[in-house]
């Protein structure tokens, strides 16, 4: 049994999930927008991206974020879209 209101949460999260990840379109123009044209952008994944910041200094990185949370905020907000994004980083320094 499949109640409907269990189908129509299901549905629109599809929905939604599609309409935030299709073709990696905004989430992706938000990472070009933050990141130098130098850093490697990559989708390795539905959901899951990698950015290698090349020749940055790793005192740096605080502040990259906080510019990469404020142009998703920027860009959420102009589109009007009443949803949450959360994301998470991990570093590795070479």
């Amino acid at each position: 049994m499949l109640p409907v209101d269990a189908y129509s949460n299901a549905l629109m999260m599809y929905i939604i999930s599609n309409r935030l990840l299709s073709s990696n379109t905004l989430f992706a123009r938000t990472l070009s927008m933050t990141f130098r044209d130098s850093d490697l952008i990559a989708s390795i994944g539905g959901d899951e991206f990698i950015v290698m910041l090349i020749n940055q200094d790793a005192a740096d990185i605080p502040a990259i974020m906080q510019r990469l949370q404020s142009t998703v905020r920027a860009c959420y907000d102009k589109i009007n879209l009443e949803l949450h994004l959360s994301y998470s980083y991990g570093m590795a320094i070479s």
